[in-house]
């Protein structure tokens, strides 16, 4: 078997579109973080699905064999279920420490180095979920309260109504163009 050390991610900064600073950028970083420990087969320490084993040596005992030879640590898949203790602590610290050094101020919104990639992604949803829900609100709002004035230039308005979806779009909402041009048809 290969060495698994090597697929795990390396301990990369997210380019600034993508850090965590405040709610507004958390759709993009929930997306990144996502989408790396997918890849890198380490959703299941972020979602809590590879739980912490107990400090016991169940894979090298069955590694040695029932012949009491000697005992050689064997690595497992990155996304293992029945880890050693030591891989958990080094996976999971590797996915953590990826979250924690991409978010901005995280002491301020109650995060710890030592926290497992699961704590620090529980807490992070506790804290922008909820918050994401109202911004999106206020987004529609603003494209439901954009007007069309008959003394308006179209450019301007539609302009203006392209800005608001992008902006809308940014914090999560789903807007497509149909439903744009049904809402101006409608007034």
């Amino acid at each position: 078997m290969t060495s698994v050390t090597s697929s795990l991610p390396t301990i990369q900064h997210f380019p600034d579109n993508r850090q965590l600073q405040g709610v507004s950028k958390f759709l993009a970083f929930t997306d990144h973080v996502v989408s790396l420990a997918y890849g890198n087969g380490l959703f299941g320490y972020l979602d809590g699905s590879i739980a912490r084993p107990a400090g016991n040596n169940l894979p090298q005992l069955l590694a040695a064999g029932a012949a009491g030879g000697a005992v050689h640590p064997v690595a497992t898949l990155v996304n293992s279920t029945t880890l050693s203790l030591t891989e958990w602590c080094f996976r999971d610290a590797r996915l953590a420490s990826i979250i924690y050094i991409n978010v901005k101020d995280p002491r301020a919104i109650g995060l710890k180095p030592d926290d497992s990639a699961n704590t620090l992604w529980v807490k992070l949803q506790a804290k922008f979920n909820t918050q994401t829900a109202a911004i999106q609100t206020i987004a529609r709002k603003h494209i439901d309260a954009h007007i069309f004035a008959k003394t308006d230039p179209f450019d301007d308005y539609f302009n203006g109504l392209n800005r608001l979806k992008s902006e809308a779009i940014a914090v999560g909402c789903s807007i497509d163009d149909d439903a744009l041009v049904a809402q101006f048809l409608s007034r």
